[in-house]
């Protein structure tokens, strides 16, 4: 029978650690759960240049992030969902409008469809909240834009994690609210910025929320 005292477990979870960090973990964290930074996205596209989409949370809210996209004529080439009827709805719709589906890849994880799917140009991530880090960030690691729901992430860590790794690999990043990219949103931004209210002190707001 070995003992051991305090300090000697010190030293073998020292060693341990140092083991790990040299058999190949993320050079961001040392974390073997995450895989390293594999490509850095282009710097330049040419004018009018499809993207090439992988679609992660296909229903729900996962719908109207990739269906927008899909109508303004990007390529739609992965579709990942744990639900198989959403992946079969998206694909009806994509053969309705003269693609051809059989050339959409399908699945059900979506660490395989990163693995598997080379040709990605960005993601979006439309799933429960908890995996939305786990997936940008994986997709971000293969160069991959990252469009991603709200929450962003769930912790302070995930979030200088996630700014870290977008910066690494120069791919642009956006959280889903839709509203900032509105006309009147935007039109009240150019009325604020430009000075004609003068100098707002104070600001009254009503919203419908929740909508449902």
């Amino acid at each position: 029978m070995m003992q051991f005292n305090r300090r000697d477990f010190m030293k073998g979870s020292s060693f341990a650690v140092a083991s790990l960090a040299l058999s190949g973990c993320d050079t961001l964290t040392g974390n073997p759960s995450y895989p390293q930074v594999t490509r850095v996205a282009p710097k330049f596209r040419k004018p009018g240049e499809k993207l090439n989409i992988g679609v992660i949370g296909v229903g729900g809210k996962g719908w109207s992030d990739w269906m927008p996209m899909f109508q303004n004529g990007e390529n739609i080439v992965a579709l990942c969902d744990v639900d198989r009827g959403p992946i079969d709805k998206a694909l009806a719709e994509i053969e309705k409008s003269g693609q051809k589906a059989s050339q959409v890849k399908c699945y059900s994880d979506y660490r395989k469809m990163l693995d598997e799917c080379k040709n990605l140009d960005a993601v979006t991530v439309s799933t429960p909240d908890h995996t939305h880090a786990p997936a940008a960030i994986r997709a971000m690691k293969l160069g991959c834009h990252a469009y991603v729901q709200k929450p962003l992430v769930r912790t302070i860590w995930e979030a200088h994690y996630f700014e870290k790794v977008a910066k690494t690999c120069g791919v642009v990043t956006q959280m889903g609210n839709q509203g900032s990219a509105g006309d009147g949103f935007r039109r009240n931004v150019e009325l604020l910025h430009s000075g004609v209210l003068g100098n707002v002190t104070e600001v009254h707001v009503w919203t419908n929320r929740p909508v449902w």
